[in-house]
């Protein structure tokens, strides 16, 4: 039996990610977030392309998040 989010049967995949507005957190909390999200089993995290609000540096911070992750794939949002 096919549930609404299934995809038996066809060659379409779901992915789940999860997306992080990271103004305001440092380091080791987007760290516990990603390191979650990689034991949940999600697919992918992303960080926003922040221009006004007081963040991390997204490029480096994604790579390090990445990098630290065994499964995670990185997905930059560009605003």
């Amino acid at each position: 039996m096919e549930g609404p989010l299934s995809s038996e049967g066809t060659e379409q995949h779901i992915h789940f990610i999860v997306r992080v507005h990271q103004a305001h957190m440092t380091y080791q909390h987007l760290l516990a977030i990603w390191q979650a999200a990689d034991s949940l089993g999600y697919d992918g995290a992303s960080l926003y392309d922040l221009l006004a609000a007081p963040c991390l540096e997204w490029w480096p911070n994604l790579k390090m998040l990445t990098m630290a992750t065994r499964r995670i794939l990185a997905i930059p949002m560009l605003l």
